[in-house]
């Protein structure tokens, strides 16, 4: 799910994939590598790509939904 998010803010924001995850991983995990997350750490990690995408007015599908 977070590729399809980071795929879909980049292209919104016309930023490459790579450059979208480094900006997101700076911004919310301290520049660190999201690999080695646990399940809170990654839980909070994508309320925040959420939260950031809803402050560009950019919608993102939950679970099963389209975009």
């Amino acid at each position: 799910l977070y590729f399809k998010w980071r795929d879909i803010i980049a292209e919104d924001l016309g930023w490459t994939q790579e450059d979208m995850h480094d900006y997101l991983k700076k911004t919310y995990n301290g520049g660190k590598s999201t690999k080695g997350m646990d399940t809170k750490q990654w839980s909070l990690f994508m309320t925040q790509v959420l939260a950031f995408a809803s402050e560009h007015s950019i919608n993102l599908p939950i679970g099963n939904q389209e975009t």
